[in-house]
């Protein structure tokens, strides 16, 4: 594992919705400012939310894993202010 993928592991990033794909397998994608774009699961096992985000929404995203060159959030949520 790279020592890049090592760090976005332990840290917890900020991310805008910009797109929810309602395929077979539902996901988010958002922007990051570190790391560009980073998708998540809309899963209950990785989505903690009641509901499903909204275009624009920021996102609190963590445990992030480079899976064939692009970026996977195991973990989110919503930022509760």
């Amino acid at each position: 594992m790279s020592p890049e993928s090592l760090e976005s592991k332990e840290r917890v990033f900020r991310g805008e919705v910009k797109r929810i794909h309602q395929a077979s397998v539902r996901f988010a994608v958002t922007e990051v400012l570190e790391k560009g774009s980073v998708t998540f699961s809309l899963d209950r096992k990785v989505w903690d939310g009641e509901d499903d985000p909204v275009t624009g929404e920021e996102v609190q995203l963590s445990r992030l894993r480079l899976v064939h060159g692009k970026w996977r959030a195991l973990e989110a949520r919503r930022i509760k202010f």
